[in-house]
């Protein structure tokens, strides 16, 4: 029993092809190499029969897409699978069919790693099957069958298209899933009367532009690959019903996805996505929309629903107006309101509302008037000099917050600020019986303790003990709303 050749090498003919390439492209070995992902002495051995030296098939593979030829074109011994057999019985198929002007052949599941040159004169030809094979490449001459309408190279080891996929003007229907495929030519924009795309199970990792121009297309796959982005450009493919984008790495979609107003099925399952844009909501032909193990999102089992596989079970898909009306109606809940609660306590008489009116109005009036009931004042400030925040300051009368209604006033994830006098001459207690007051409602809010009205009655507290026991003291400020004392002061740490 004859053995297999071990390598390969070139034919005369194979040769003048060879070097017609390299001329054309005008490419070095090395860059031949470099983009085969083969060694510089592989290239040469092939570019040099005479040296008597193969090259694997691998290799000749990887050198022929680089150069824009076919394997077999190159070399003396024909390439083809390791069962001679299928080959050839696949070059007696094509041959039938081409004698008989065929409009169907099934090439699928013999494990071909290339195809005859021959494919290309299958001028009849309107359906062909080469699925589940070994191909790695397409010969061009693919592109001479102008009457194909449906063609299946899916479970093949593709990793890259021909441009001459572009000349299919008639194609309708073209499977290539479950792939290698990295990229995609521009030239498949070219496919204008392409309804139903299938690139699912590939390794992609992002769309040419023209991908925009497939006007016809009504199904398009591209589950399963490695798509961080979507193209603003699928928004122009107006006759799209459904779009399945699940199992990738996408993070956003972009707002032109609202323009597919005919989209019933959407599948955004298994991805990355952080937000959504407001424009799902003009997709009102919509049935089915997937957003199932998007944890950002922050969208719940409940709603969601059923997923894919339970709906093509049986199961009542969610609607998608409840989904996305859930979603939205949460993001307005989580939008920072950019306000904050600013609560001034202390006994009657201390200065509490001068020190408001000195903070936000800078006025003082020494004839004002004690404070009856409550009063709640609006302060605008801007921090870091880029963020509006909006504090709303709560005065209470010094008789006003009794202790019945403590639990109603003092909140958590406030910022108080404590105001003492020194006219009593008991400051540490009135200190402590707020601050225990705060510590009960207040929780861990933040306490700024203002030593009001220094300039008339000058004094302080025991700093050390006081911030001991209340560790949520983050300041003793002391302040004189009539000399302006420490009033920046207190500004700056609110």
């Amino acid at each position: 029993m004859s053995s297999k050749p071990r390598g390969f090498m070139a034919s005369p003919e194979g040769l003048q092809k060879l070097e017609a390439a390299k001329a054309s492209l005008n490419l070095s070995f090395a860059a031949i190499a470099k983009q085969a992902g083969v060694e510089t002495d592989t290239v040469m051995r092939l570019f040099h029969p005479s040296w008597e030296k193969r090259v694997s098939e691998v290799s000749l593979a990887a050198i022929a897409r680089v150069l824009t030829v076919t394997p077999r074109e190159i070399t003396a011994v024909e390439v083809h699978s390791s069962n001679s057999k299928a080959f050839a019985l696949a070059q007696r198929r094509i041959k039938t069919a081409i004698a008989y002007r065929s409009t169907n052949l099934d090439l699928s599941r013999l494990e071909l790693t290339s195809l005859p040159n021959e494919i290309g004169q299958l001028n009849d030809l309107i359906r062909l099957d080469l699925s589940q094979s070994q191909l790695t490449s397409l010969p061009k001459e693919i592109g001479q069958l102008n009457n194909l309408a449906w063609l299946d190279l899916s479970q093949n080891q593709l990793t890259s298209l021909p441009k001459e996929i572009g000349q299919l003007n008639s194609l309708t229907r073209l499977d290539l899933s479950q792939n290698q495929l990295t990229s995609l030519p521009k030239e498949i924009g070219q496919l204008n009367k392409l309804t139903k795309l299938d690139l699912s199970h590939n390794q992609l990792t992002s769309l040419p532009k023209e991908i925009g121009q497939l006007n016809s297309l009504t199904w398009l796959d591209l589950s399963k690959n490695k798509l961080t982005s979507l193209l603003k450009e699928i928004g122009q493919l107006n006759n799209l019903t459904d779009l399945d984008l699940s199992q990738n790495q996408l993070t956003l979609l972009p707002t032109e996805i609202g323009q597919l107003s005919n989209l019933t099925d959407v599948g955004l399952d298994h991805n990355q996505l952080t937000s959504l844009p407001a424009e799902l909501w003009q997709l009102n032909s919509l049935t089915n929309l997937f957003l199932h193990e998007n944890d950002q999102l922050g969208v719940s089992v409940e709603i969601l629903g059923p997923t894919r596989k339970e709906v093509n079970s049986g199961a009542t898909p969610a609607k998608p107006a409840d989904i996305l009306n859930y979603y939205f109606r949460i993001q307005d809940d989580r939008q920072p309101l950019n306000e904050a609660k600013l609560i001034l306590v202390g006994f009657g008489a201390v200065g509490k509302t001068s020190l408001v009116n000195r903070l936000i109005h800078n006025t003082f009036d020494q004839t004002s008037k004690k404070t009856e009931g409550i009063n709640i004042t609006q302060w605008p400030i801007q921090l870091n000099q880029s963020e509006d925040i909006t504090l709303h300051v709560w005065d209470f009368g010094g008789q006003e917050i009794m202790h019945s209604t403590h639990q109603f006033f003092l909140t958590e994830r406030s910022l108080y600020l404590l105001v003492l006098n020194g006219r009593q001459g008991h400051e540490d207690t009135d200190a402590e019986y707020w601050l225990e007051l705060i510590q009960s409602f207040g929780g861990d809010s933040p306490i700024i303790v203002v030593l009001n009205k220094v300039a008339e009655h000058p004094f302080d507290v025991n700093r050390r003990a006081l911030q001991q026991k209340f560790p949520n003291i983050r300041e003793f400020i002391q302040t004189d709303c009539d000399t302006e004392t420490g009033i920046d002061t207190l500004r700056t740490a609110i």
